[in-house]
């Protein structure tokens, strides 16, 4: 079955790459997208694992929530690299860094900033505009 945003009276989406290396907040995060879209989210609690797996089929990837400040890679570098094979791919970076550290760091073109103390439902906004102009 094909993931869909029901609500939101949009296009298919194919899946939903969340990659966040703090557990608790992946789950909740994934939780709440899948309950108010029925979508399909791949969950990462490294950037490196979800580059491994965007790798193998990068197309199949409509959207990615990332946080930023993680070990090893942060969300920018992570969003760069999956553009490079992907330059459409839509992004969230959902942070509690402030907008002005990831903006200075090189936040990649048509990439959305939430900081995370906004919370869920900023998130689920955001989300429906990015499937509305897909």
């Amino acid at each position: 079955m094909t993931p869909h945003f029901p609500d939101a009276g949009c296009p298919p989406a194919r899946l939903i790459v969340l990659v966040d290396d703090d557990r608790a907040i992946l789950d909740v995060v994934a939780e709440f997208i899948e309950s108010a879209f029925s979508a399909d989210v791949r969950c990462f609690d490294s950037p490196q694992a979800a580059l491994r797996d965007f790798e193998k089929h990068p197309g199949d990837c409509q959207l990615v929530i990332t946080d930023f400040d993680m070990p090893g890679m942060n969300g920018t570098e992570l969003l760069h690299a999956m553009r490079r094979q992907a330059p459409e791919l839509q992004a969230i970076v959902f942070s509690g860094s402030s907008e002005q550290e990831i903006v200075e760091l090189g936040l990649p073109p048509n990439c959305c900033f939430l900081p995370k103390a906004g919370g869920f439902p900023k998130l689920i906004d955001a989300v429906q505009k990015l499937a509305k102009a897909a």
